[in-house]
């Protein structure tokens, strides 16, 4: 009985161990609170920003921030596409960044959370500071869910990325298999400010591609108006 239950425990663990490492669904319209998790094995960078200065100049007295963003597209071991983006806010800035907002995202699953040991992916990523990550995510249910939220303020804005902080990677995992420009918000003091970065592209085919397809249409019509006049 013993060599039958040992086996069935390590399944189960295993099991276990494969469920909590999956990024949390986010269909349009749908909200979830990330957990973390480790970088899968397998992921190939495709592109890079580098780094990336960026300014939120405050609204209202409530303060500015800058600092940098580094931005990057992998695929992952399944051949989709894993977008991932982290920034610092600087020392110097007098805002903590409360939220911060991809897009677009419509037309494409995405799964959402943040990596644990960002400085696994390489590059200029690393594991950023520690207790610094969003509280919540959340998608938009209008435009197909273009718009994914990483919210740090959650539950108040002591839990901000602020001055001298750096972020974890975050992570949207998609179905995409390719990419274009996309943009990340980022909202300090009060304010947004756009940064381009990556997005998930659908395949479209080249106007060229239809042409063969077109004329032999037009020669079949031909074809059958010659048979119906014979």
């Amino acid at each position: 009985m013993k060599s039958v239950k040992v086996p069935v425990l390590l399944l189960l663990t295993f099991a276990f161990a494969a469920v909590s490492a999956q990024a949390i669904l986010l269909p349009p319209g749908t909200s979830g609170t990330p957990t973390g998790l480790a970088v899968p094995g397998g992921e190939v960078q495709l592109a890079t920003t580098g780094v990336v200065p960026w300014t939120a100049p405050g609204a209202g007295g409530s303060g500015s921030a800058d600092g940098t963003l580094e931005a990057a597209v992998y695929r992952n071991s399944s051949g989709f596409l894993d977008f991932v983006y982290q920034f610092i806010n600087d020392p110097l800035s007098s805002a903590g960044i409360s939220s911060t907002t991809g897009l677009s995202f419509a037309g494409f699953s995405t799964n959402v959370d943040y990596f644990t040991n960002g400085s696994a992916l390489g590059g200029g990523f690393v594991d950023g500071t520690p207790g610094v990550f969003p509280g919540s995510v959340f998608r938009t249910a209008l435009g197909g869910g273009s718009v994914v939220t990483y919210q740090f303020n959650v539950p108040n804005d002591n839990f901000d990325v602020n001055p001298g902080q750096t972020s974890a990677a975050l992570v949207v995992r998609t179905d995409a298999v390719n990419f274009k420009q996309g943009t990340l918000g980022i909202i300090a003091g009060g304010t947004f400010t756009d940064v381009n970065v990556f997005g998930p592209a659908s395949l479209v085919p080249e106007p060229t591609i239809f042409l063969p397809i077109g004329v032999g249409l037009i020669g079949f019509a031909l074809l059958r108006r010659r048979q119906a006049r014979a």
